[in-house]
C-alpha cells in the first residue's frame, strides 16, 4: 500500500536508490566515452560515423534527461516537504511528474534536431526519406517548437525557483546545459542550506569538501574538450568528411581523456549534494 507521507516516499526510495538518478547517469557517461573512441575509429567512415553520432545523441540526451530530473527532484522535495501535512503525496507527485516533463520536452525537440538522421536515412533507407522541401519545412516547425517548449519550460523552472533565469535558459541548450548545471549545483546547496535553517531545529555536520573544486575542474575541463568535440562533430556533419589539418585533427584524440575527467567531475560535483541532501532527509 502506498504511503500517503510524501516524506515517507522518498526516504523509502533514497533507500534503494541513495544517487538518485546519479546511479544511472554512471552508465551515460559510460557509453558516451565509448561512442566517443568509436568516433576516433570509425571517423573516416561516413555511414558508420554517422550511425555513431545518431546513437551518441541518443545516450547524450538520456543523460540530459537524468541530470536535469536530479535537480528538478531536489528542488522540488525541499519545496514539497514542508507541504506534507497539508497535502496528499498523489498531488505533490502529480505536480513533480508534470513539472519534469515540461522542462524536459524542448530536449526531446532538440535531439531530433541535432542528431543526423537524414544524412543516415539517405544511406541506409533512402526510399524513406521525405524530400529535401518536407524535410526543412519539418526543420522549421521543429525549430518554432522548441522555443515555445523553451519558454513554457522557463516558467516552470522559475515557478519552482530553480535558478536565475539565465542559468535555467542555458540548461535547456545543448552542451551549454553542463556549464549551466555547474551554477544552478552551486545555486542548489543554498536552498539546501536554507532548509535546513528553516525546519531543523539543530543544524547537522557538513562535509568537510563542498562541490566548489569539482565544478572548476568540470568548468575547466567544459572549456577544454565538450566545445572543441561539439565544433569538430558539428563541422565533420557539415563539410561531410573527418578534419585531418591541425587543431581539429588533434582535438578528438586529446579529447577524449579530458571529457573523461569532465564526465567523473561533474558526477563529483552532483554526488557531494546528493548525500548532504540524503543526510537532511534522515534527519527529518
Amino acid at each position: 500500500m502506498m504511503s500517503n507521507d510524501i516524506l515517507t516516499q522518498r526516504q523509502r526510495w533514497f533507500r534503494f536508490f541513495p544517487e538518485g538518478s546519479i546511479e544511472f547517469l554512471v552508465a551515460t557517461r559510460v557509453l558516451a566515452l565509448i561512442l566517443l573512441l568509436a568516433v576516433l575509429v570509425v571517423g573516416k567512415v561516413e555511414r558508420q560515423l554517422l550511425a555513431t553520432v545518431v546513437a551518441l545523441t541518443g545516450v547524450l540526451w538520456l543523460d540530459y534527461v537524468l541530470m536535469v530530473w536530479w535537480a528538478v527532484q531536489i528542488v522540488l522535495d525541499l519545496e514539497d516537504l514542508p507541504l506534507r501535512q497539508t497535502t496528499s503525496a498523489q498531488v505533490l507527485q502529480r505536480r513533480r511528474v508534470h513539472v519534469g516533463i515540461l522542462v524536459c520536452l524542448p530536449s526531446v525537440i532538440a535531439g531530433v534536431l541535432l542528431a543526423p538522421w537524414p544524412a543516415l536515412l539517405r544511406i541506409y533507407q533512402p526510399g524513406l526519406l521525405p524530400g529535401e522541401a518536407i524535410i526543412t519545412a519539418g526543420c522549421g516547425i521543429l525549430v518554432v517548437l522548441f522555443i515555445v517548449l523553451v519558454v513554457l519550460a522557463q516558467r516552470a523552472m522559475q515557478r519552482i525557483r530553480l535558478g536565475p533565469p539565465l542559468w535555467t535558459l542555458l540548461l535547456m541548450i545543448p552542451v551549454a546545459h553542463w556549464f549551466a548545471m555547474h551554477r544552478l549545483i552551486v545555486r542548489l546547496e543554498g536552498r539546501l542550506r536554507e532548509y535546513e535553517r528553516t525546519n531543523l531545529p539543530v543544524a547537522g555536520e557538513r562535509a568537510a569538501d563542498s562541490p566548489a573544486w569539482a565544478i572548476t575542474i568540470a568548468d575547466a575541463t567544459w572549456v577544454l574538450a565538450i566545445l572543441p568535440w561539439a565544433l569538430v562533430v558539428i563541422l565533420t556533419l557539415a563539410r561531410g568528411n573527418w578534419p585531418t589539418e591541425f587543431p581539429q585533427a588533434a582535438v578528438p584524440f586529446c579529447g577524449v581523456p579530458l571529457a573523461a575527467v569532465f564526465a567523473v567531475a561533474d558526477l563529483a560535483a552532483m554526488e557531494r549534494i546528493q548525500r548532504q541532501f540524503i543526510a537532511t532527509l534522515r534527519r527529518l
